[in-house]
C-alpha cells in the first residue's frame, strides 16, 4: 500500500514541512480491523507500508515486527519519521503532525508509549540494540 518510493512531505498547520512513514502490522489487509483504517484515516497518509501476517501466533508477528524498522526505512529513505503501528490504533494525522513539528528529524531518538518500558531497563535496551544491529539512542522519550 505504498504510495511513492520517498514520501512527499506533508504540511503541519503552520506550514512546516515533514515526512512520516507509516508501517502498519495487520493480520491481513482484508481484516475488519485494517478494512477500519483504510476506510478512516489511513489514507491521509501519503508514505504507507503494510506488513501482514497471516497469523494469530505471536512468535510469527514477533518475527515481522524485528524487520519493520529496516524494511519501512528502505522502503522510504527520505522520511523525516517513522511511525509504526498495530492495525488497532487511530492515528490522527494533524495532531501527529502537529507533535512532530517541533521534533528534529536528525536527533537519534524514539519515541514509545510508557507501557513499553522504553529507556528503563538496560538489558531491554541492549537486546533491542543487538536485533536492531545499531546502539540505541541516548535519549529515549516516553509519550
Amino acid at each position: 500500500m505504498a504510495r511513492s518510493a520517498a514520501g512527499p512531505p506533508t504540511s503541519d498547520a503552520d506550514g512546516h514541512r515533514h515526512s512520516v512513514a507509516l508501517g502498519v502490522l495487520t493480520e491481513s489487509r482484508e481484516s475488519a480491523r485494517f478494512k477500519a483504517m483504510e476506510s478512516t484515516w489511513l489514507t491521509q497518509f501519503d508514505s504507507v507500508m503494510v506488513f501482514e501476517s497471516h497469523t494469530e501466533s505471536v512468535s510469527r508477528v514477533q518475527q515481522i515486527w524485528k524487520y519493520v524498522p529496516q524494511r519501512l526505512y528502505e522502503r522510504f529513505p527520505g522520511a523525516h519519521f517513522f511511525l509504526i503501528i498495530d492495525d488497532d490504533v487511530f492515528i490522527h494525522h494533524k495532531l501527529l503532525l502537529d507533535f512532530v513539528h517541533h521534533r528534529d528529524p536528525q536527533a537519534l531518538v524514539l519515541y514509545g508509549p510508557g507501557f513499553c518500558d522504553w529507556g528503563v531497563k538496560a538489558d531491554l535496551k541492549s537486546q533491542i540494540s543487538a536485533a536492531l544491529g545499531m546502539p540505541m539512542p541516548e535519549y529515549i522519550h516516553v509519550v
